[in-house]
């Protein structure tokens, strides 16, 4: 039986930008995963979260298609392995692996449950202007030209910033007054 190799991608994406999509592209393209199944967050224990999840999520549906999955279900569950766990239940004969940026990484071994995580599969993508090492044998490094884009830099000023957004998140952006007065 074909197993399918679904990358998760998890994150705030407030707002969704060119770098994510490089990356989810790069993933598909190389076939490094069959499907990439896009998680927005509620909340997170590092950040706090500017737009609403229904702001956020229609974003994102912006870009799904047939490989790329936005996920409307999952978005409450707190941690990163109750998520990964949760999917493996309700999809027993599919494959998933934790995608996350170098910047994720550095702080990755202090998650909770990372061990458990990392039974799962890592795909780390890289900046260009760095490189990693790790023996552990189940974390995939890639590297590709995603571009160094920061949400939080977009927000800080969205008409300045607004090249690294696709045209129809831009759009959507200024038609409901998001991140303008910040």
């Amino acid at each position: 039986e074909f197993k399918m190799k679904i990358g998760v991608f998890i994150g705030s994406f407030d707002p969704l930008h060119k770098g994510h999509i490089n990356l989810v592209n790069h993933l598909l393209k190389h076939k490094i995963v069959d499907k990439v199944l896009i998680v927005a967050t509620m909340d997170y224990p590092f950040k706090s979260i500017k737009t609403s999840l229904i702001d956020r999520l229609a974003m994102l549906d912006m870009i799904k298609s047939e490989n790329i999955i936005i996920d409307h279900q999952h978005n409450q569950i707190r941690y990163t392995y109750e998520l990964l766990k949760t999917l493996k239940t309700e999809n027993l004969h599919d494959d998933f692996k934790l995608i996350i940026g170098s910047d994720n990484y550095q702080n990755f071994f202090n998650w909770k449950d990372s061990d458990k995580i990392l039974s799962f599969g890592l795909i780390v993508a890289l900046r260009d202007d760095m490189s990693l090492s790790d023996p552990s044998l189940n974390i995939e490094f890639i590297k590709g030209d995603f571009g160094v884009i920061s949400s939080s830099l977009i927000r800080s000023d969205v008409y300045k910033y607004c090249h690294f957004l696709e045209k129809r998140v831009y759009e959507y952006i200024i038609k409901h007054g998001l991140y303008i007065n910040n």
